[in-house]
């Protein structure tokens, strides 16, 4: 007689093996699937980017921020999905993607460090090394003073220790970071309803009384050097400017200022960081809103007969040997902004 009873319950733990088999089998193909996916999903970013850099197209480092942290995290859900396919074979990978997402967010969270200084340096006290405290401008210029030994105006930095100063005092530092992270700057309607938003902010606002102390006196220490109460010009000394990155033309400058307009062409001059040409150039050049960060040179009007640009290289042919002096009457300004078609010197 069959045991009917022992054939069901091989049969039914047949089946719920078989069930089990498949269940795995299911889950195994829709991992896969999911690793297939994320791997497309990384390279079409990789490629978008690529594309990018060509050349052809805008982004700024929101773009890069946004993507390369989207790529980070879709690499690890590879790396979970294929170990999951292979039992934790490769385990490894874990620490490599640990030691190579490590250094992607030391790049993208880089933040610039500005040295403690005074909030005014006078211009015989710097030197080229001096950058981070007086702008690539103004450091320059103390080094063609003092080691150089050539003719130079008289005058002081208000250094970028001055600026982080100032903007902390009026927690602008938040408040502009957070409107310029989020920009796209393929909208110039939103760039310059921001840009106006920034400045005006800057304009309007009010300076620590221990930097308008400073500045005053300061100044009061450059006409005692002259021997009479002085105009100044108030120019833009950013930490970018006149570097490998020009920002040509981008920045204010104000000549013949009296000083009891000092304090207020300072912020104006720190608020032309931010004018749409400003903001467009530095986002496309992929700065972070931590690099834009301002110095400003007060210094001695000269009366000049003539003044203008000299360029130590040809633009257009920099193995030349030889200089190319733009200059017209009066003052240098013309030169740069425009006003005027200039006379050009070609010198060994």
């Amino acid at each position: 007689m069959l045991n009917f009873s022992k054939l069901f319950k091989k049969s039914s733990g047949t089946a719920q093996q078989a069930d089990i088999v498949k269940k795995a089998l299911k889950g195994k193909y829709l991992t896969f699937q999911k690793l297939l996916a994320k791997n497309n999903s990384v390279l079409e970013f990789m490629a978008d980017m690529e594309e990018k850099l060509s050349g052809e197209y805008l982004f700024d480092m929101h773009y890069v921020n946004v993507n390369a942290r989207r790529i980070a995290a879709e690499v690890l859900e590879i790396i979970e999905n294929l170990n999951a396919l292979s039992k934790d074979k490769y385990t490894q990978f874990y620490k490599i993607y640990d030691g190579i997402n490590d250094n992607i967010e030391k790049i993208l969270t880089y933040k610039l460090e500005i040295p403690v200084s005074d909030l005014t340096v006078f211009l015989e006290n710097l030197t080229a090394e001096m950058v981070g405290i007086a702008g690539g401008k103004i450091a320059h210029l103390g080094e063609v003073k003092n080691k150089l030994n050539l003719p130079t105006p008289e005058g002081f930095a208000i250094s970028t220790y001055a600026f982080t100063k100032f903007m902390e005092h009026n927690r602008f530092i938040e408040k502009i970071n957070k409107a310029l992270s989020s920009l796209s700057i393929e909208n110039m309607g939103d760039v310059e309803n921001v840009s106006k938003e920034i400045r005006d902010m800057i304009i309007e606002s009010d300076i620590p009384d221990d930097l308008e102390k400073a500045i005053n006196d300061s100044y009061s220490e450059l006409c005692e050097k002259i021997g009479k109460e002085i105009m100044v010009s108030v120019r833009s000394s950013a930490l970018r400017e006149d570097s490998k990155f020009s920002f040509a033309g981008q920045y204010a400058t104000f000549l013949n200022v009296p000083g009891d307009l000092i304090l207020q062409k300072y912020k104006e001059v720190v608020a032309s960081l931010f004018t749409p040409r400003a903001i467009f150039y530095y986002k496309t050049k992929g700065f972070s809103e931590e690099e834009m960060v301002m110095a400003v040179g007060v210094l001695n009007m000269v009366d000049a007969a003539s003044a203008g640009v000299a360029y130590t290289r040809d633009p257009n042919d920099p193995d030349a040997d030889y200089i190319i002096i733009n200059a017209a009457r009066g003052f240098g300004k013309l030169v740069v902004d425009g006003t005027v078609t200039p006379d050009s010197y070609t010198v060994s």
